[in-house]
């Protein structure tokens, strides 16, 4: 899994099982590597507090104005977070699904 560790210590340890796999005549091994995709963040909450949803409730995405930013002087609730992801607005549409929590939330887009 790419989004631990580097190049270096990925590649350290494929050579390592490599050399290993010199012990076993016969005995063969994959690597499938995860690559680390784009990571959107949100910011900040109100009193540092985590947010609690109810299903069906619309939650307002601030974006930020800056590419890869999060504007961190906006503190999120439970009814409007930021975003570091700037051009969601030009990304998306509406009906279109959003996933949020590596998909265990899920949002439909009802207006941008």
């Amino acid at each position: 899994n790419f989004s631990h560790g580097d190049h270096a210590e990925h590649l350290g340890q494929m050579v390592a099982v490599q050399e290993a796999l010199k012990t076993r005549p016969g005995a063969y091994c994959g690597f499938l590597l995860d690559t680390k995709g784009p990571e959107v963040r949100t910011g900040n909450t109100e009193g540092g507090k985590p947010i609690f949803l109810q299903k069906g409730q619309l939650l307002e995405i601030r974006t930020a104005r800056i590419i890869s930013a999060t504007d961190y002087s906006f503190l999120g609730n439970n009814k409007r977070i930021a975003c570091s992801y700037y051009n969601l607005p030009n990304a998306t549409e509406v009906g279109r699904k959003i996933l949020i929590a590596d998909g265990t939330v899920q949002g439909i887009v009802k207006s941008i």
